[in-house]
């Protein structure tokens, strides 16, 4: 299955499975570095070809373009946060100027840095330390 090809199903379980990891290794932050999230996509054996989508989810738009670049390859953060978003339940039309805010406008940047990605799913993160 290629990378732009996952279902939501499959888009919701990478969600899932990896934000678990990322909470029982990191703790809940606002956003995880490229290296965080990859360690945390091969800890949960998914496909390489599927680690995008949690990096599109789980980094900010700044670190996912810079991994990107720095790769080589070309993905749209835009496109796949909001369908990562769109796969969780988040409502990423009225919440993606909050997940993303523009590196070039600072009056999207969001007053408290208190919340977190996590704060948009109605999961139960209190079982991180379950097996998948």
């Amino acid at each position: 299955m290629s990378t732009c090809a996952l279902t939501s199903a499959d888009k919701r379980l990478i969600a899932r499975r990896v934000g678990r990891d990322l909470i029982k290794h990191h703790g809940k932050k606002k956003s995880y570095t490229a290296p965080e999230v990859r360690k945390a996509a091969v800890r949960q054996e998914f496909s390489v070809d599927w680690h995008c989508w949690a990096y599109a989810l789980y980094t900010d738009r700044v670190t996912f373009d810079a991994h990107h670049r720095e790769i080589g390859e070309t993905c749209d953060y835009t496109v796949m946060h909001k369908g990562m978003m769109d796969a969780v339940g988040g409502d990423a039309g009225s919440t993606l100027e909050v997940l993303d805010p523009s590196p070039s406008s600072e009056a999207l940047e969001p007053l408290d840095d208190s919340w977190s990605i996590f704060d948009w799913f109605d999961w139960d993160w209190s079982d991180v330390d379950a097996d998948p």
